[in-house]
């Protein structure tokens, strides 16, 4: 692999990171969760307090439109609540339900065990360079955009 071209190491690494979505995607099949519904979970998970869906989205990298899509489905399953805001009833806040809680700790934790088990298959100067390495590639891609704009 240490001859491959910038446009060969680029299209394998691409090809790398749709995989690794679609590993997640047959993890996440047992749930019947999406990608998109496994990041808002989380991030809600994280953030007891509550987020306002805008948040949820910008936070998640998601189209607002999609979380919307994503909230509505957590909704119907119980998983969260829409808590109209004092000053404002057209805006909501979004918090995980008991069930929700219970549900996004038990997902989450096993994605976690399964995530730190495939680091811990590596040496810790393999995660070191894995990890120095995608921060370059994602700062150079990131100064790119900033560049073009």
């Amino acid at each position: 692999m240490a001859n491959l071209t910038p446009k060969q190491c680029l299209k394998r690494f691409l090809e790398l990171l749709r995989m690794t979505d679609m590993a997640y995607a047959k993890i996440l099949k047992k749930w019947n969760l999406s990608l998109n519904t496994t990041w808002a979970l989380e991030y809600l998970n994280d953030h007891p307090e509550g987020v306002e869906p805008a948040v949820l989205a910008d936070s998640t990298r998601m189209l607002r439109q999609t979380i919307t899509v994503v909230l509505n489905d957590l909704e119907a399953k119980n998983w969260i609540v829409r808590i109209p805001q004092s000053v404002d009833h057209r805006r909501k806040l979004i918090c995980l339900t008991k069930a929700g809680k219970a549900f996004a700790g038990k997902v989450l934790g096993e994605i976690e065990e399964i995530e730190l088990a495939s680091f811990s298959s590596m040496t810790p100067a393999e995660r070191k360079t894995l990890l120095e390495l995608t921060g370059r590639f994602y700062e150079s891609i990131a100064g790119a955009g900033r560049r073009s704009v």
